[in-house]
């Protein structure tokens, strides 16, 4: 009497790449992934909030948790900093990514408005504005009754077109009714040209 048995060996987890969230802007969709080879891998992520790694779980903020993908839905600016890491876990071995620190860039929140300015022809005047948030910047626009055109530095009657404060030098006549509004561009995207906040400015002639 004979008989035959079958060997099989299971091949322990190996980490083949780990691909962490670019910076993201707070609100949007973060994701995190990981690719590993070995028989029959599981995979768990843990995330560090400044208290120490802890497995993430499914629900509200969290997607995938134990899957090859982790998407953090729920973005705020207070997880800017938190850490992740992913364990693959196979033939009783346990593999650890390494930790990638999680970049939340703000979005602009308007600390100061432009004021109205009533100026005599001739004279000069100045419009400020105020953000705070991440990576910001700052252009200037004009309405002369035609609809907004970007302000640029002339030389001769208006500079500081691209920061928080415009100088406008030497009125004209023309300027009289005028419209200006500050825009300021979403951080971080490839097309920072999303207006998160718009202020106009009455300019009159006296």
């Amino acid at each position: 009497m004979s008989g035959t048995a079958n060997v099989i060996v299971s091949t322990p987890p190996a980490i083949s790449s780990f691909t962490p969230s670019p910076a993201i802007c707070e609100f949007s969709v973060a994701t995190y992934s990981v690719t590993a080879t070995g028989t029959s891998p599981t995979y768990q992520w843990y995330v560090n909030d400044g208290t120490g790694f802890a497995a993430t779980t499914d629900g509200g903020t969290y997607i995938g948790s134990t899957t090859t993908t982790l998407q953090i839905l729920s973005t705020v600016r207070t997880m800017n900093g938190y850490k992740y890491h992913v364990v693959v876990s196979g033939c009783a071995t346990n593999v650890q990514s390494t930790d990638a620190v999680f970049t939340v860039n703000t979005r602009p929140e308007v600390t100061l408005n432009p004021s109205d300015s009533t100026i005599c022809l001739g004279n000069n005047a100045t419009m400020s504005a105020d953000a705070t948030g991440t990576a910001l910047t700052w252009q200037w626009w004009v309405n002369k009754g035609a609809g907004f055109v970007v302000v640029t530095d002339d030389g001769i009657h208006f500079s500081g077109s691209t920061t928080k404060t415009l100088t406008i030098t030497n009125a004209l006549a023309t300027y009289n009714t005028g419209y200006l509004k500050q825009k300021f561009p979403e951080p971080v995207l490839p097309q920072p040209l999303q207006v998160l906040e718009d202020f106009q400015s009455l300019i009159r002639r006296r």
